[in-house]
Formats: C-alpha cells, structure tokens, sequence
C-alpha cells in the first residue's frame, strides 16, 4: 500500500507502508511544515511497515524541528513491523 501522510491540526498520520524509496519526499514535505514553533505528533499507529531509513529519516526530522524550536513525538501501536527498526536503533523518541 502507498504511504499516505493525512494531517489533523497538529497531528500527522502515517497510513500504508514507509520506505527508502520514499525518504527523501516525506522530508521535503516536513521541511515546508516546520515552521518553527509549535508541538507536532507523527502518528505511525496505522502505518503497515517501516523500514530503517523511514526511521533514521524520522529521526532527521526530529532533529530539525528541535532545531527550529519545535517539539515532535512519534506514536506507535503494537506492530511489531513498526516497533522492530525503532528498537534496532534503540531509538528513544517513540511514545507507547
């Protein structure tokens, strides 16, 4: 399934499958929504398969968004497709 990124006010959700191959346009697209100030929340609970570059891209963007005085969480569900690349990079960003 193709990625889809839906935003509710100050809430992205992730539907459908997030990969390498996509990286580079869900970062050009967060770029343009940063704008510095403010509280957003990825929601990747729908969201059916990750793999390490969607998380390490995520991690890029959080990086920036501290950057520019912004503050992002990443909620997941219980997949563990979702879970498994987070865990691989023993990232601490997530939120249960």
């Amino acid at each position: 399934m193709a990625l889809c990124i839906e935003q509710k006010e100050s809430i992205f959700e992730f539907t459908g499958s997030f990969h390498a191959s996509q990286t580079q346009q869900v970062r050009t697209y967060f770029k343009h929504k940063l704008n510095g100030d403010g509280k957003f929340e990825i929601c990747l609970q729908k969201l059916e398969d990750i793999d390490l570059a969607g998380v390490i891209m995520l991690r890029c963007i959080k990086d920036s968004a501290l950057e520019l005085g912004c503050q992002i969480s990443v909620r997941l569900g219980n997949n563990q497709r979702i879970l498994g690349p987070f865990r691989q990079l023993n990232e601490p960003m997530l939120v249960a």
